[in-house]
């Protein structure tokens, strides 16, 4: 007949060794989580605060905007954030590469039709500007406007926006101007 073993009796030691081994699954753990939600949050998800009007009335300076990453290909209407200068510039790509643009009475123009965003204040362009028109967007660029056309840091002054400047599309908007 087999003899039933007698458990042994907790020792601190064996409580300090159990104690220790469930803390450092917990900072793994602890760890973990942290790392998706950087992941999560600033690599694939991100949050711009807005700080100007150029898209306004849509988006307006101080709202948050709640943008997406990883995106590979953009289309017209999309709004986006892109590196312009040393800053951050948010607009709507209105041309993609192969489309012709112009300026025809102050009314821009898409491959001969007229840009089918709806544009806010007066569409004028910024005689500093270094485009000439007829603009033909080049390969694997974007023509970026701003919705509110009275501001003009968009491609009108510096032409069209290289696909690699682009950071991220803008998925959401929390309207915290008026906080």
């Amino acid at each position: 007949m087999q003899q039933k073993q007698k458990e042994k009796p907790a020792t601190a030691r064996t409580v300090s060794h159990e104690l220790r081994r469930r803390l450092i699954i917990l900072g793994a753990k602890l760890v973990g989580t942290i790392l998706l939600l950087y992941i999560l949050l600033f690599r694939i998800y991100g949050f711009m605060r807005i700080d100007t009007n150029v898209m306004s009335p849509n988006i307006r300076g101080g709202d948050l905007a709640l943008m997406f990453h990883l995106v590979g290909d953009y289309s017209i209407g999309d709004v986006v954030s892109y590196r312009c200068g040393d800053r951050t510039c948010v607009g709507r790509i209105a041309a993609k590469a192969g489309d012709i643009v112009d300026v025809v009475d102050d009314e821009v123009k898409i491959n001969g039709h007229p840009e089918e965003n709806a544009a806010y204040g007066d569409a004028f362009f910024p005689e500093d500007s270094t485009v000439k028109y007829p603009y033909k967007v080049a390969s694997e660029q974007y023509f970026i406007l701003g919705d509110n056309r009275n501001e003009y840091d968009d491609s009108r002054t510096f032409g069209a926006v290289n696909k690699t400047e682009i950071t991220s599309l803008i998925i959401g908007v929390f309207r915290t101007h008026e906080l």
